[in-house]
């Protein structure tokens, strides 16, 4: 009981310290982002949108890895998400701090420029696969709700079988016989031969 509560602590502390840096970070490179936002003449909600994709990115690429550390496919697109913005973060940061948007460099706004474009393009798969996994109910279906159920009569083996001639012969006697039997059930006052020994002479 007592290694679960210190467990649980390490935990909540670990993640406050995570929270801290990623905060941290993103303040750090807000301005650079908002400047860069401006070269690729965004301004307003653009260009906060614009300094929120890199940081969120990396974010969601974090998560991903968390929920979907056995999905081969998925640890691959969250590690090259995450390598793409942090480089395309770096660069863009490096960039406001070396003042190199002054000189207005073709490579510099072509990065700067594609940073949206490719957020959406690889974020978005990556939040579709976490989805799926924290809502799995979503994409199940219940087939038996889906399809009706339609029960098939069983067949008869013994319609299937081939009767000899004898047999034949012996179940229409049978038959006969029930008939017979059924008949004088439903006629029991029938008029049967006098039992006095007498006999009727026209």
């Amino acid at each position: 009981m007592k290694s679960a509560r210190i467990r649980r602590a390490a935990v909540v502390l670990l993640g406050l310290l995570i929270l801290l840096v990623l905060v941290g970070a993103f303040v750090a490179s807000w301005p650079s982002l908002m400047f860069a936002a401006e070269a690729v003449h965004l301004s307003g909600w653009g260009a906060i949108g614009y300094s929120v994709v890199p940081d969120s990115a990396v974010v969601i690429a974090l998560v991903t890895l968390l929920l979907l550390r056995h999905d081969l496919k998925a640890r691959r697109l969250a590690f090259a998400t995450l390598a793409t913005f942090t480089a395309a973060s770096l660069t863009l940061n490096e960039a406001h701090a070396l003042d190199l948007y002054d000189g207005r460099p073709v490579w510099l706004l072509a990065v700067a420029g594609a940073l949206p474009v490719v957020g959406i393009l690889l974020a978005s798969d990556l939040l579709v696969r976490a989805v799926a996994v924290l809502a799995p109910a979503l994409e199940e279906v219940d087939e038996s709700e889906a399809q009706p159920v339609i029960e098939v009569p069983a067949v008869e083996a013994a319609e299937h079988q081939v009767m000899t001639r004898e047999e034949f012969e012996a179940h229409n006697a049978r038959i006969l016989a029930e008939d017979v039997y059924a008949e004088e059930i439903a006629a029991p006052h029938a008029e049967r031969p006098s039992r006095t020994g007498r006999g009727h002479f026209v």
